[in-house]
């Protein structure tokens, strides 16, 4: 997890979207 952005979206946070 990247905390490069101050609120990354849902589908930055993981690597595999959840569907």
């Amino acid at each position: 997890m990247n905390h490069r952005f101050p609120n990354p979206p849902s589908h930055l946070r993981c690597p595999v979207p959840i569907l």
